[in-house]
C-alpha cells in the first residue's frame, strides 16, 4: 500500500542529496501531489522518477506511457529512480527504459472477453493515456476501436503499446471464438 507521506519524505531527501531540480522546483510539488492523489484514488505504487537540474518527471509504470518520455532525459547529469511503494531506488536510464517498456498487464492471462474489455477500457481511459501531456487520443475504448488505438500508438512511436494492442486484439479474437463455441 502506498504511504504518500513516507514516500514524499524520501523523494525530498533524494532531491536534496543530489542537488537536483534546482530550477522549476514546482515540479517537485506536482510530483508530490500526484503521489498524494494516487494514494487516495488509485494506489498506483510504481513509477520512474527523473530528477533533472531543470525539474522532474514522474512517470507511472504499467500504464502505457511512451518510453520516449524516459529516453528524452537520458543525460549524464540526470538521476533516475524506480519508485516502488515507499521505496525510492536509484537506477540507470537503460533500466528505466526497460521498466517503461513493460506491458500494462499480461494479456494472455486474461481468460474472459468481458474482463479483457474491462481492463482495456480502464487502461485506455486512464489519465496516462488520455492526458494531453502524453497525447490525447479518443474518448471511446470499445474493442472495435482497438486497431485505431494501435495505429495511434504506432504513429506516436510507442512500440510497446502498439505491440500490446496487437496482442490484445489477438486475445480478444481468441476469446470471442471460445465464447461462440461454448
Amino acid at each position: 500500500m502506498l504511504d504518500a507521506k513516507k514516500l514524499i519524505q524520501k523523494m525530498e531527501l533524494h532531491s536534496i542529496s543530489f542537488g537536483l531540480a534546482e530550477a522549476y522546483q514546482s515540479n517537485l510539488k506536482i510530483d508530490y501531489n500526484l503521489i498524494k492523489q494516487a494514494e487516495i484514488e488509485s494506489n498506483m505504487t510504481e513509477y520512474i522518477w527523473i530528477l533533472r537540474s531543470n525539474g522532474t518527471c514522474l512517470i507511472p509504470l504499467y500504464s502505457g506511457v511512451n518510453s520516449l518520455h524516459v529516453k528524452a532525459w537520458n543525460q549524464e547529469e540526470n538521476e533516475f529512480f524506480h519508485v516502488v511503494g515507499s521505496a525510492v531506488n536509484t537506477i540507470n536510464c537503460d533500466f528505466a527504459i526497460t521498466l517503461a517498456n513493460e506491458y500494462p498487464f499480461n494479456v494472455s492471462r486474461v481468460t474472459s472477453l468481458e474482463l479483457l474489455v474491462e481492463k482495456m477500457d480502464k487502461l485506455l481511459m486512464s489519465p496516462s493515456i488520455q492526458s494531453s501531456a502524453f497525447d490525447f487520443v479518443s474518448s471511446t475504448t470499445a474493442s472495435n476501436t482497438w486497431s485505431q488505438w494501435r495505429e495511434f500508438f504506432y504513429q506516436n512511436e510507442n512500440k510497446m503499446m502498439s505491440d500490446f494492442m496487437d496482442e490484445s486484439i489477438i486475445q480478444s479474437k481468441k476469446l470471442s471464438k471460445l465464447r461462440l463455441v461454448a
